[in-house]
């Protein structure tokens, strides 16, 4: 009988946004085109928006591009902003809690 060998590391349970470079946006979108998670998947740049969308800033960026609902890394922000485009972030509203107020 051969015993199992132990699995090394860690696993984290919590599931991650898709991750998408500054650089494949320049490739892939012209100047002025809106971004947003159903644009991304249309061009297959990720598989699904499921867990949500992060840009990081690897690459140049030099089309001026409007980025709606995308999690943005401070070095991705600046290099949008650089090249003349916006991120506008999806205002989300506040969730009521479902709890009714104690009574005292």
């Amino acid at each position: 009988m051969q015993s199992v060998p132990k699995l090394k590391g860690f696993k984290s349970i919590h599931e991650k946004p898709a991750v998408l470079n500054v650089g494949d946006l320049e490739a892939n979108f012209a100047p002025g085109n809106v971004i947003n998670a159903k644009s991304l998947m249309k061009k297959g740049l990720i598989a699904s928006p499921r867990f949500g969308v992060k840009l990081l800033g690897n690459g140049k960026l030099t089309k001026a591009v409007t980025i709606k609902n995308i999690q943005v890394s401070a070095s991705a922000k600046e290099k949008i902003e650089q090249a003349g485009g916006q991120i506008e972030a999806k205002k989300e509203p506040k969730k009521e809690s479902k709890k009714k107020p104690r009574k005292k």
